[in-house]
């Protein structure tokens, strides 16, 4: 069913369409929350963004996809998270929600090069951690991507290059002080 008549039976008070666009969108904002706070926080934070997304939903314009406006939720939610605890997540913290978290991860978890990987995402700056995420792992295009972060598409480019290359250079320092192999490939 698509988005356009979800969001019409929504409106029109059909609380399925919700349970719909719930189950749809759960896994994917549930994996972008979790790569930015504990585990702990992760399944909290999660519910709260579809909180206000019910909540919201009648506003909703269709300026851009509902994935995308969903998505713009759980940035600013994560954002208003770190600033009303003022801190942030360690690299030890991260690794560790990783492994408890189990998804994606279940399938790899031991993998030694996966584990560099996301060592070296939280290394980065939050901007290009999350940037890189919606970029390559969750799919978003420069357009949708700039929409989720309320950037230009122009500083979404610049901030996914120095992202990489960033995450480049960490993953091979890392491989050179022997901590293990930084294959990350060039066609990224």
């Amino acid at each position: 069913m698509g988005e356009e008549i979800l969001l019409e039976r929504f409106k029109r008070g059909d609380e399925t369409a919700f349970i719909i666009i719930y189950e749809k969108y759960f896994q994917d904002v549930y994996n972008f929350v979790s790569y930015s706070v504990t585990f702990e926080v992760s399944e909290d934070l999660t519910q709260e963004i579809f909180i206000k997304l019910y909540k919201s939903m009648t506003k909703f314009k269709g300026n851009c996809s509902l994935k995308t406006w969903i998505f713009n939720i759980a940035r600013r939610t994560i954002y208003d998270w770190y600033r009303t605890k003022k801190s942030f997540l360690n690299i030890d913290d991260f690794s560790n929600t990783l492994i408890n978290n189990k998804n994606p991860e279940d399938i790899v978890e031991d993998n030694e090069e996966l584990r560099n990987l996301i060592d070296a995402l939280k290394a980065l700056k939050k901007e290009q951690r999350l940037v890189i995420l919606l970029r390559k792992y969750h799919g978003f295009s420069i357009k949708e991507t700039s929409e989720i972060m309320g950037y230009s598409e122009g500083k979404v480019k610049t901030i996914l290059h120095r992202g990489i290359k960033n995450l480049r250079e960490i993953l091979e320092t890392k491989e050179l002080k022997g901590g293990g192999k930084g294959n990350w490939k060039k066609n990224t």
